[in-house]
């Protein structure tokens, strides 16, 4: 896996870098080695040969590790087959000091907490898109806590605490433990804030997914009802969309 991943450093910086089918327990690093590239994308998909029930699984360290992408404006992760992919907080935050220009993060199938995200959202200011989504029905994290930590604002400066760059919201998640309300004022604030990006068209954009389970039919319908007359707002509400790239 390790020479396949190497093709990387031969790319130019108009190039987009997808790797799917990446299996941490066969990839054999080399200590030390590290691959540097100029593309502005990068789409990492983790395989997991062996199926496993409740539990994460690691690898997003060991390839974060060995790779410096300082043109990178893309980063999409997520896992195949067998569920989960355990975040790395450390490797994160030292890989995007090499990648400072960074306006897209999309995390699927990896496992991560409301304050790891948080932690994770305090490295990439310049964040213009996120993507995020609940990982299972036992361990949420789109809560009403991290949707209060994205509505902070520094009162002296007039931004945001977290990303104030952000323009596109995508969620896909139970919200089972969001209060409607705080998501409501959190895109009201997000919309009422002028974009950064000259070729930004005005406003922001959100989409909501609801995932499939056990009661999440009245939450879908509680927040399809706040959103579908509000003209204001760019909200769509979908029942179990994936936001997953083609």
């Amino acid at each position: 896996m390790q020479d396949s991943i190497a093709l990387i450093t031969h790319l130019p910086s108009s190039c987009k870098f997808s790797f799917i089918g990446l299996e941490p327990i066969k990839a054999n690093w080399s200590p030390g080695v590290v691959f540097k590239s100029e593309v502005y994308s990068l789409t990492a998909g983790f395989y997991f040969d062996k199926l496993m029930s409740g539990g994460t699984q690691s690898g997003l360290g060991d390839l974060l590790s060995h790779l410096e992408l300082p043109q990178l404006t893309w980063l999409e992760l997520h896992a195949e087959r067998s569920g989960t992919l355990s975040w790395d907080a450390a490797t994160f935050s030292s890989f995007i000091v090499t990648s400072p220009l960074l306006t897209t993060l999309r995390l699927f199938d990896t496992f991560l907490t409301p304050s790891q995200l948080v932690a994770a959202l305090a490295c990439t200011p310049h964040l213009e898109e996120l993507a995020i989504e609940d990982v299972d029905f036992d361990s949420t994290l789109i809560t009403t806590t991290l949707l209060t930590e994205l509505s902070l604002v520094r009162v002296h400066a007039g931004e945001f605490e977290f990303i104030p760059a952000l323009r596109r919201l995508y969620m896909r998640g139970t919200f089972v433990d969001v209060d409607t309300q705080v998501l409501a004022t959190l895109l009201r604030l997000r919309a009422k804030t002028p974009s950064r990006t000259p070729s930004e068209s005005h406003g922001f954009k959100c989409e909501i997914s609801v995932q499939l389970d056990h009661g999440t039919d009245d939450k879908f319908n509680e927040i399809h009802e706040m959103f579908k007359e509000n003209w204001e707002l760019d909200v769509a509400v979908h029942l179990d969309k994936d936001f997953w790239s083609p």
